[in-house]
């Protein structure tokens, strides 16, 4: 009968550059260790790294006392020349001081016991280029024995190419492990094995007709033991259900993500794309039920060919797992997706991010953001003046450049940790226009077309405004003081998040207290009523509600046991209860840190209420393993870096600042500046 197996995975935190670690072990050092008896094999390897990947390498006991390592066969180590291995094990001994054997046909940089710990094994070998593209190899193999039941642990694994003259190795490989042992229950324990009787009349019945219970399960001999497909079946193991289902890709593509239910997902970045030019890439899977696998988008259905539109982008995915896309329909931009495969049975979430260049192969233009709007900056004598100018895209550092009239000199445009600005109070010998164009260089070298040559260039863009500095009027004079003051003494003008406080600020919804914004804290649920309410509402209407409470004692509760009225945030708290966003319950908890899947939850669906496209969009995923999937997604429609946080950590005030400001920015509202 089949070997019964186990699959293990290695992880993406483990790079492991093992041939420049072990030159640096001493050779030496003697280990032998003989046992009588009855044998023992292991039924464990013990390993915490994982990575998804393609290259297999297979793990197997054939007989008691000898472990069997194989590879292949993999296109993907049609470069690979080198093998290391560090196996420990405190039970299971070698049974010699050079413990693996290795085929002649391999140079052995090494294999020895650490002379410093008996119980680590340690192997690297040269092996000819193209050995395991084709067919399943063996590597190595290790005799053994043990006394009680045998563990390996795999410390280290390591496929890569040998450089001309100098370690590391420049390239390593993805490494997908598989165990298969032949004497183990359902946990995993190893069992002893009989040692061969030297009588010779001693019952040579094959295992399912012997009267033993050989795989110690409570089930004897065929056709009880499950493991018997017929009397004379050597071994009475359980065969094992299907592979869990995986993804066959390169390991470079693909990073894995962990939910809150500690689940791993995986967010596959793929090769970019470019306009005007056909695109095609083909997911494989593996594992599951059957190999009759079926792809589509989540929360979609596929048009009557079993296609799948994808939004924006131009692309298209297949049912068979054919992602495609049509030179005329491509659109540059960067994108994110929402994938799953399944065979019937099994259900294989995974997030796909794909780029598309433009049509000479360069990523997606610079793009300038800045704090003015239109095409005139308007500032006003004794009063701040300031902008910001913030660069995405393309490859920094970034080099800024101004050229026009400037109002204080060459040190007008100040640069700090990649970004621009100029930060004044005018003077009334100020008073004036001036002409800005403000320009941005990054770091790469672009295509572009020259009548019918292709030549070289800068990726470049520019933004040209006037800055008007006027005397202030009584209206304008009146305006500015009704306005919040938003500046703060912990955030510059030239921070990442200056930008989305501002926008939080100047519409009443995250100011800040005492001077500073606090962008690096944890929100908690007092803070996050705050937040929703004034979303949905602002501050009179939260009052007009909360009106019924004004005249009562301060430790009057409000709906919650921890909820006064003295408390700052009572009023909301309470107009969050009268608009049924959240519910009845003895305590509010207002101290209680939020996690970021909690955040994204309250903002998106308050923001949904004021925007029916959202709304729309919110409602049009469907289909979810995890609760908070759907607010994922919608994040990534506004920015794909926000959906791979993870979802179990604290939310910062700067992310509901940031999460708010591009939410306005995607799906705008009048409620807000």
């Amino acid at each position: 009968m089949p070997k019964r197996t186990t699959t293990f995975r290695l992880s993406n935190s483990m790079v492991i550059i093992m041939m420049l670690a072990v030159f640096m072990v001493l050779i030496g050092g003697l280990f032998n260790s003989l046992y009588s008896g009855g044998s023992l094999q292991t039924s464990t390897l013990n390993t915490t790294f994982n990575r998804l990947n393609s290259t297999e390498v297979i793990f197997e006991i054939p007989e008691p006392g000898r472990l069997r390592i194989n590879a292949g066969p993999t296109t993907l180590l049609g470069d690979a020349s080198v093998f290391g291995l560090v196996l420990r094990s405190s039970q299971a001994q070698p049974t010699g001081t050079t413990p693996f054997q290795v085929s002649a046909a391999y140079e052995t940089i090494f294999n020895l016991v650490n002379p410093t710990d008996p119980n680590e094994l340690q192997l690297a070998v040269i092996f000819p280029p193209g050995q395991f593209t084709s067919a399943v190899g063996t590597l190595a193999e290790l005799p053994f024995t043990t006394s009680v039941e045998g563990q390996f642990e795999i410390q280290a694994l390591y496929f890569g190419s040998l450089p001309n003259n100098n370690f590391p190795p420049y390239q390593d490989y993805p490494i997908y492990i598989e165990s298969s042992n032949i004497l183990f229950d359902e946990n995993g324990a190893s069992k002893q094995v009989q040692p061969p009787s030297t009588d010779p009349n001693a019952n040579q019945d094959p295992a399912c007709s012997d009267g033993l219970d050989n795989d110690f399960d409570g089930e004897t001999d065929f056709p009880d033991d499950p493991g018997c497909e017929d009397a004379d079946d050597t071994s009475e193991v359980d065969p094992v259900g299907p592979e869990p289902m995986r993804l066959d890709i390169p390991s470079q593509y693909i990073k894995t993500l962990t939910t809150l239910s500690g689940e791993e997902q995986y967010l596959v970045i793929l090769p970019p794309a470019q306009e005007q030019l056909q695109y095609d890439f083909q997911f494989n899977a593996e594992g599951g039920d059957s190999d009759d696998y079926v792809y589509g988008v989540k929360g979609k259905a596929p048009n009557s060919n079993g296609v799948y539109i994808l939004e924006n982008s131009g692309l298209h995915l297949r049912e068979s797992g054919r992602l495609s896309g049509d030179p005329g329909k491509l659109k540059g931009g960067s994108y994110r997706y929402q994938f799953f495969v399944t065979d019937g049975q099994e259900v294989l979430n995974f997030a796909v991010q794909i780029s598309v260049h433009d049509a000479l192969g360069n990523p997606v233009g610079l793009r300038i953001e800045t704090n003015i709007a239109g095409d005139e900056h308007q500032c006003f004598v004794n009063q701040l003046c300031e902008a910001f100018f913030r660069t995405s895209q393309g490859i920094p550092p970034y080099q800024y450049s101004f050229t026009g009239e400037s109002p204080t000199g060459s040190s007008f445009l100040q640069v700090n940790a990649g970004e621009a600005f100029y930060r004044f109070v005018p003077a009334a010998e100020q008073l004036g226009e001036y002409n800005m164009i403000i320009s941005v260089f990054d770091s790469s070298e672009r295509k572009v077309l020259q009548g019918e040559t292709e030549v070289e260039t800068t990726n470049t863009a520019s933004l040209e405004y006037t800055l008007s500095i006027e005397t202030p009027d009584i209206e304008t004079t009146f305006r500015f003081a009704a306005e919040p003051e938003c500046n703060f003494l912990d955030l510059s003008a030239v921070e990442p998040t200056y930008d989305f406080f501002q926008f939080t600020c100047r519409n009443g919804i995250i100011e800040g207290s005492d001077g500073l914004v606090r962008e690096f804290d944890a929100l908690n649920r007092a803070e996050a009523a705050k937040v929703t309410s004034l979303i949905v509402a602002n501050e009179d209407v939260v009052d007009q509600f909360f009106a019924p409470f004004v005249n009562l004692p301060n430790s009057s509760a409000v709906n919650y046991n921890d909820v006064t009225v003295g408390d700052w945030y009572a009023d909301y708290v309470y107009y969050l209860f009268q608009q049924g966003i959240i519910i009845d319950n003895t305590l509010y908890r207002p101290a209680d840190t939020l996690n970021i899947a909690e955040a994204m939850k309250l903002v998106i669906e308050s923001y949904a209420s004021l925007n029916p496209q959202l709304l729309a969009d919110l409602e049009d995923i469907t289909g979810f393993t995890e609760w908070y999937d759907p607010y994922q997604t919608v994040a990534s429609y506004v920015d794909a870096t926000i959906a791979f946080l993870d979802p179990a950590e604290p939310a910062s005030r700067g992310l509901i600042a940031e999460l708010l400001f591009k939410l306005h920015r995607e799906y705008p509202v009048d409620k807000f500046q």
